[in-house]
């Protein structure tokens, strides 16, 4: 399996002590046939210990450079090992080697993607790039939807939970082709940049 080097089956001497019921005789006298007084035994049990000495196969594996176990007795390697941490919500996949979460790029996932500066018109007025993410914002006189992205005139209802999800629903049905292409691109322009 991956991130395995090798594994071998090694024989491990197990030695322990273990309990168990022993049975002992005890004579003792009672009337049998009538009036004759005879001799027999009653059947008791004590625990007793003995040693046990046992071999076992055990399997031991040795990870490649760069993975782990996930725990001591695990069979497998497939945790990857990242040196420098990945930040951000990022997940070290393969050895110094991080996935990013979106709008966070670069090997470590330090690097901000200016989601503003994509070429993508994500809102319709301003944008303003955040850690990780973006707002949308309006010129004076205007207010944000309840899309969060384009601006109307006027004072609009407060959004519903409902009508909020619906959009969010919408949007990213509508979106979510345009956002994989964006998220390989950025990657791609980020990789070129490191």
């Amino acid at each position: 399996s991956q991130g395995v080097c090798s594994k071998q089956m090694l024989v491990v001497p197990l030695h322990y002590n273990e309990s168990y019921s022993q049975p002992v005789y005890k004579p003792y006298l009672t009337v049998c046939n009538g009036r004759r007084i005879c001799s027999t035994y009653r059947t008791t049990y004590q625990v007793a210990w003995r040693e046990v000495r046992r071999e076992v196969q055990q399997t031991h594996v040795v990870c490649c450079q760069g993975w782990k176990k996930r725990h001591p007795g695990a069979l497998t390697c497939d945790e990857a090992i990242c040196a420098k941490p990945c930040l951000n919500r990022g997940i070290c996949v393969r050895p110094e080697q991080c996935e990013c979460a979106p709008g966070w790029g670069g090997k470590h996932c330090h690097v901000d993607v200016d989601e503003c500066r994509t070429g993508i018109t994500l809102c319709s007025h301003h944008c303003v790039n955040t850690a990780g993410s973006f707002t949308c914002g309006c010129p004076q006189g205007l207010v944000l939807g309840q899309d969060r992205r384009t601006c109307a005139e006027g004072v609009l209802e407060p959004p519903t939970g409902a009508s909020i999800l619906s959009v969010a629903v919408r949007e990213a049905e509508h979106d979510k082709h345009d956002l994989r292409q964006e998220i390989r691109a950025l990657r791609g322009r980020l990789e070129r940049l490191e």
